[in-house]
């Protein structure tokens, strides 16, 4: 079984202006978000906080959070700080005639507005990552690698943190044989049950499944069905199955905990791992790459960033191709692939 796992770079090297990364999609907000005074607040706290100028969506996005959770803290009366804060019986502790209501209130009025501006944030995933790419630019990225590396081992399980469709439309020019669970002709429902362990037929040999770890741009939420197809702001995000920018940590609610599961049990059996285009940024992931990858498994990185220094494995168990998606970047995934799983069957 061979592992290949996509970041937002695996996107990018299919259409540059089409798919942006986290920094792009911060540059790429229209002038009515990134001009708010919330927003322009946050992006000053930002760069006055960290030495590097960049700042991406993400970073945005887990300050908005940080402001939401002290928000939320003083609003629970059943708490210490929110109960403290009710009624000023802070200031029968404190000993002064200081009226705390006034400060509360305007943190809700800019927790509100926060909510807002987070919500026309997220609303952009589906302008920014909604277009289905051509069979010609997959052919310039994605279809070499994915024909090349059947060659070694057919049975391909495909993990994805991104939104977009490009890796579905890959799979069907490519005809891998890698099940997106999409059920139905006329209008597709997500079949859930095939990423269930606990399932006796999920198990499968030689046939493997495209996991979306933080969901995909077409799904929508009907009841409890999960339609495939559009990929449309509904207006409700409650509507749509996505972990937006932003989020760490483990998800606790169906299908994302299903699709996190069934990664780590994907990554404890993979006889080999290609990362593509992924900054291995978020510490849930890297610890079950760190922790769930067999000793020896060969590790290929495609990404052309001079260092990876959130990379959670050692230097000398990983290679590192500091280049693009392409032909040759996919004969170089085979070269290895072959040298290292040789040795491997002969230790």
């Amino acid at each position: 079984m061979i592992l290949v796992f996509a970041g937002a770079g695996g996107s990018k090297a299919v259409n540059r202006t089409q798919y942006p990364t986290t920094v792009e999609f911060f540059q790429r907000l229209p002038e009515k978000i990134r001009g708010s005074r919330e927003f322009k607040a946050i992006d000053a706290f930002l760069r006055a906080s960290q030495n590097d100028d960049v700042i991406d969506i993400e970073q945005v996005l887990w300050a908005m959070h940080e402001w939401q959770q002290f928000a939320s803290v003083m609003r629970n009366r059943d708490g210490l700080p929110g109960w403290l804060l009710a009624e000023n019986r802070i200031a029968g502790v404190t000993g002064t005639n200081h009226d705390w209501n006034s400060p509360v209130a305007v943190v809700q009025q800019l927790d509100s507005r926060i909510g807002s501006v987070m919500g026309e944030i997220n609303r952009h995933v589906y302008d920014f990552y909604g277009e289905e790419p051509t069979e010609q630019e997959l052919d310039g990225s994605w279809l070499p690698l994915f024909l090349a590396i059947q060659t070694i081992d057919p049975h391909i399980e495909i993990v994805t943190t991104n939104y977009d469709v490009v890796l579905e439309a890959a799979i069907d020019y490519a005809k891998l044989p890698v099940e997106t669970g999409r059920q139905g002709r006329i209008h597709p429902i997500l079949n859930t049950q095939e990423w269930d362990l606990t399932r006796p037929d999920t198990v499968r040999d030689g046939r493997g499944l495209l996991t979306k770890l933080h969901g995909s741009v077409d799904w929508t939420r009907q009841g409890d069905r999960i339609y495939a197809g559009s990929p449309t702001f509904t207006g409700k995000h409650a509507n749509h199955v996505i972990i937006y920018p932003g989020f760490k940590g483990a998800p606790t609610e169906a299908p994302f905990t299903l699709f996190h599961q069934y990664f780590e049990w994907v990554a404890s059996r993979a006889d080999a791992a290609i990362f593509v285009g992924f900054a291995f940024r978020d510490e849930y992931i890297n610890r079950i790459i760190r922790d769930r990858l067999p000793s020896g498994t060969p590790v290929i990185v495609i990404n052309p960033v001079p260092s990876l220094p959130f990379m959670p494995l050692a230097k000398g168990h990983y290679e590192h191709l500091q280049t693009g998606l392409d032909q040759a970047a996919a004969n170089k995934v085979v070269g290895i692939l072959r040298r290292q799983l040789r040795a491997k069957k002969q230790t």
